[in-house]
């Protein structure tokens, strides 16, 4: 079927000078006569001093211009930093930048007082010794312990021992609070300036461009929070503990009196009414460790335990699956449930989150739930990247609005297919080769036409696990893997060279500047095997897809909406997506923008920043619906080639 081509216009203002073009950026960390302001922030100390929190309020403020000579200071609330502000102007207007240790945490403050985060741009200590630190999580990177290792003196602990018995930073003595963010401000200044030249010197300063372009759009993200549908929460909530109360009254009239919490009762009901046979390990019984109760050492009846034993008997099949059931209920409720219903009920139907730039070994993005404190003293949070997926219809945007979900098609395939140049991914890509389906094929042995959705879904699983080097399994997964393995050799060969690089070297590194360590690597001398394969493998493809490109995407959707359609309001991001809510009749727009964002504006940023020329399809996933996830959502899926040809899923 011939190919079309896409027919997008949208103003060049959309975009601000560092994604413009893209060497701007890392340019500006490394020329002097850019100009920077250095800041830290002192706050009060509800949620770690968090922005969202609205019992926080700023305490003071340090900064430092470059040129002067001298740390500016200013005790004063957030309503009371005139000067901070008329520095921070004075910079930016001259096209100058931001430097501080965990920026974000500074942007979310700078918002709040009433700046722009598309406007300006900061360069982050934090994440330039997390590039660095790369997969090395021994290396800490807090302000302290980085400073340091560029020739700064340790800080002073008075602070931190206040701030962990519980003093707020409104009742310290001043004096102490402004030896400590005026000492942060140097520490930060003098590890930025050093840093920037080991960054240089390593091949790493585009790399902290890339992130840096990001860190706005998440604080912005972070600063909108969820909202949650009433209905659906309280519904759900009702009918979950509705099971749960079923379920444990079955236990109670099955197992009477025994306390499923009690490792006596357990052992009783399970080895002796029950009759399981205890795991063994050369003949013995496993056991924990004797005590007054148990001499020859206690049963053990903890969950991976009892999971592994052997039913041989109706009743012990009943029993774990009335167990099993009990615990899958019990999570749903204290895990999320519980803390949407008191959202619902006590915040407005509205929480918040926070993200994580490179805490992950492959520096894709992570995230931390927001701790919140109710009404009946408990305290919970949810992460807002694993939200469990039959709950994400629960999520919504404000009234009047609809839910928009852009992902990145099967984007580690495709990066794969890229980094190892193979032509017959690269081939199966361009006609649509449905991955799920034919991993079903080679796994079951089964022709095509006799896969269906159930087995289709049941393979996914499967389908990746070479790529991130499964070679053990079953007889049937063994023969998938060896197949992957032989269908794209060039993938395959590109893998194997990484591990011998890693082999020799104890490291190795990508053309974006990615750099990961194994020291100590070594070879089994009779299978072949290297250690650490499965992570050599998965790095460079997870990074490349999620902690590169999905950053460029999301980063180029955020700053277009908010030119082409500010309706249009980004508010979470799941390793590949983003998730954003608009009025119904923006919807239009959001699949347009998300289009050009996820494919061609990627394009153009690698091979303006790294002079990487992708030369795989790219593939963009849009759906819309009433909420996010939610079964009246309406989706369509369509490739995208660099020259801007394209096609929807199934017509290639």
């Amino acid at each position: 079927m011939p190919k079309e081509r896409l027919d997008i216009e949208l103003p060049d203002e959309a975009l601000p000078w560092w994604l413009e073009a893209p060497k701007l950026l890392p340019s500006a960390f490394l020329t002097q006569n850019v100009p920077w302001l250095c800041l830290d922030f002192e706050t009060t100390t509800f949620s770690f001093g968090d922005a969202t929190d609205p019992r926080n309020q700023l305490v003071c403020a340090a900064w430092y211009v470059q040129g002067r000579d001298k740390v500016e200071y200013h005790r004063g609330n957030e309503l009371d930093q005139a000067d901070l502000l008329a520095d921070i102007e004075a910079v930016l207007s001259a096209g100058g930048f931001l430097v501080a240790h965990n920026i974000k945490f500074e942007y979310k403050w700078l918002i709040r007082m009433g700046l722009d985060p598309a406007t300006f741009i900061g360069y982050d200590t934090m994440i330039g010794e997390h590039i660095i630190r790369a997969n090395r999580q021994w290396m800490r990177v807090n302000l302290n312990e980085t400073a340091q290792r560029y020739g700064c003196t340790a800080k002073a602990y008075t602070v931190d021992t206040m701030l962990k018995v519980g003093i707020d930073t409104t009742e310290m003595p001043p004096e102490l609070v402004k030896a400590r963010v005026v000492k942060d401000v140097k520490d930060t200044t003098r590890t930025f300036l050093r840093q920037v030249r080991k960054l240089q010197k390593d091949g790493q300063v585009d790399t902290l461009a890339c992130r840096m372009i990001f860190t706005p759009v998440l604080a912005d993200m972070e600063t909108q929070g969820i909202h949650l549908a009433p209905v659906p929460v309280r519904q759900e909530y009702d009918r979950v503990l509705a099971e749960y109360q079923a379920a444990e009254r079955e236990w109670n009239q099955k197992y009477p009196d025994m306390n499923p919490r009690s490792t006596r009762d357990m052992a009783t009901l399970v080895y002796g009414d029950l009759k399981f046979q205890e795991l063994q390990k050369r003949s013995k019984k496993i056991r924990n460790k004797p005590s007054k109760a148990f001499p020859n050492g206690a049963p053990k009846v903890d969950n991976g335990t009892l999971e592994k034993l052997e039913c041989t008997t109706e009743a012990q099949v009943q029993f774990k699956e009335l167990r099993a059931r009990i615990g899958h209920l019990s999570a749903q409720l204290s895990k999320t449930l519980e803390f949407m219903r008191h959202i619902v009920e006590e915040r407005e139907c509205k929480f918040y989150g926070q993200f994580n730039q490179h805490i992950a070994a492959t520096h894709r993005l992570s995230s931390s739930s927001v701790r919140v404190e109710f009404e009946d003293g408990t305290e919970k949070g949810i992460q807002l990247q694993n939200m469990p997926r039959a709950y994400k219809p629960m999520v919504c945007g404000p009234k009047g609005t609809v839910v928009g979900e852009v992902d990145g098609s099967q984007l580690e395939f495709r990066v794969a297919a890229f980094l190892g140049q193979d032509s017959r991914a690269i081939s199966d890509i361009r006609n649509d080769i449905d991955r799920h389906i034919q991993t079903a094929c080679q796994l079951y042995g089964i022709e095509e036409e006799d896969v269906t959705k159930e087995i289709r879904q049941g393979a996914k699983e499967e389908t990746f696990k070479p790529l991130y080097g499964g070679r053990r399994g079953t007889p049937e997964q063994e023969r998938y893997y060896k197949w992957f393995r032989e269908q794209f050799p060039e993938l395959a060969a590109t893998q194997e060279t990484w591990t011998y690089s890693v082999l020799a070297n104890g490291e190795y590194a990508m053309p974006w500047g990615m750099k990961w360590y194994f020291p100590g690597t070594k070879q089994d001398p009779r299978s072949g095997y290297i250690d650490n394969t499965p992570s050599i493998y998965n790095y460079p493809v997870q990074n490349f897809a999620t902690g590169e490109i999905i950053p460029i995407a999301v980063t180029h959707l955020w700053h277009r909406s908010r030119v082409n359609d500010p309706s249009i309001v980004l508010f979470n991001t799941v390793h590949d997506s983003a998730i954003a809510h608009f009025p119904p009749e923006s919807g239009a727009m959001f699949r347009e923008l998300s289009t050009q964002t996820f494919t061609l504006d990627v394009y153009e940023y690698l091979e303006g920043l790294y002079h990487i020329e992708f030369n795989v399809p790219l593939g963009v996933g849009i759906t819309i619906g009433t909420r996010w996830a939610s079964k009246d959502s309406q989706e369509v899926e369509l490739n995208v080639e660099r020259d801007g040809t394209f096609w929807y899923k199934g017509q290639g």
